[in-house]
């Protein structure tokens, strides 16, 4: 799950994402600029590619975070935390 110093782990100077999860992540807001230009090519605005571009530093967690992009996903992972508890 989520560690719960995730915000502590990722603020800094420079942006952060969680390592295989680029959703998660830090983008300070002098980083604007860059995003605007990165925006301005049409090709892939992927948020993987935005945080390489942006040069972000990857955090590693020992804690696994859900990828959930249906509503099948977000009911295995209900029945995995029930199954948990």
């Amino acid at each position: 799950m989520i560690p719960l110093d995730l915000a502590d782990r990722l603020v800094g100077s420079t942006p952060a994402v969680v390592a295989g999860q680029p959703l998660f992540g830090y983008w300070p807001t002098h980083f604007s600029a860059r995003l605007d230009q990165f925006l301005l090519d049409p090709r892939d605005r992927a948020v993987g590619r935005w945080a390489q571009f942006a040069a972000a530093r990857s955090e590693h967690f020992d804690a696994e975070c859900p990828n959930i992009n249906t509503p099948a996903d977000l009911e295995r992972l209900r029945a995995r935390l029930r199954m948990a508890a």
